[in-house]
């Protein structure tokens, strides 16, 4: 899932998180993905899958969980063009987010190399799902008022829009396990922060009380708390919800070189995958 190559070893942190991070190996292919989303996928036949999206070769490479250095074992290629982002639901449908200009969001079933669902999308850059098959896609146009499209189950086409004027540009979204959703952008001074929204919000949405030079990753572990991939900074926060204000507050960080990008945990919510 890492971009320029697979997974390193895991090393568990004071979090209690194992970490698995980006790897720069530069042979083959995977020495081209500019960019690469990450999902993580228990599949039916309970072996793990690391699905990650190589950008430039308009494909989605997926490997084992186990293993350093490997190869990858499969890929998808049908209707991929740019792929931006990833998703995968409670069925382990894997949703990827074309970036190509009027290309679909693409939803793949387990083992499938073909879609079976496309979503329409406008200006896209994350997608995030939610446990009763709820679609999120955040809008990357800083001009447009509307941030988040919301496409309810079965829906090809958004159902509604969450529009917010506090934000110019998302860079990610993603839910708890609760259905809140959080939406990572950059406001009008280009400052990275973090919009939640409970269920069914239309916005606007609640902005923590937080900053960080790019806010990108964001995604949340079994027991509620986010890791928050910091691009600009180079490190990722684990934030912890208390029941006071600020509400949200820091309680860890840790580095990662280079420029982290995405982030994904296992089924488990145990393992952190970083790109």
């Amino acid at each position: 899932m890492a971009q320029g190559g697979a997974a390193l070893g895991p090393a568990r942190g004071a979090d209690g998180w194992v970490r698995r991070d980006a790897d720069s190996h530069r042979g083959g292919s995977l020495g081209r993905v500019r960019r690469a989303a990450s999902a993580r996928c228990r599949g039916a036949s309970a072996a793990n899958f690391v699905y990650a999206s190589d950008y430039l070769n308009n494909l989605v490479l997926i490997y084992g969980q186990a293993g350093t250095h490997q190869p990858p074992i499969g890929q998808i290629a049908d209707e991929i063009d740019y792929p931006e982002a990833m998703a995968v639901d409670t069925e382990q449908n894997l949703y990827v987010l074309n970036g190509s200009d009027g290309a679909p969001l693409t939803v793949y079933r387990p083992g499938k190399k073909k879609p079976y669902r496309m979503l329409t999308t406008r200006s896209p850059g994350s997608v995030a799902v939610g446990a009763d098959g709820t679609v999120y896609v955040g809008e990357i146009c800083s001009a447009c008022s509307q941030k988040v499209a919301v496409y309810l189950p079965g829906a090809t086409a958004p159902s509604y829009y969450i529009t917010d004027n506090k934000i110019s540009q998302t860079t990610n979204v993603a839910l708890d396990k609760a259905g809140n959703l959080y939406v990572a952008h950059t406001d009008s001074n280009y400052i990275g922060r973090i919009a939640e929204y409970p269920p069914g919000s239309h916005g606007p949405g609640n902005q923590l009380a937080l900053t960080f030079a790019w806010v990108h990753g964001i995604t949340s572990d079994s027991a509620g708390r986010m890791a928050v991939v910091d691009t600009g900074n180079q490190v990722v926060d684990v934030l912890k919800h208390q029941k006071k204000v600020p509400y949200w507050v820091q309680t860890a960080q840790f580095s990662v070189p280079g420029h982290p990008w995405y982030s994904a945990f296992d089924a488990a919510k145990d393992r952190l995958y970083i790109n």
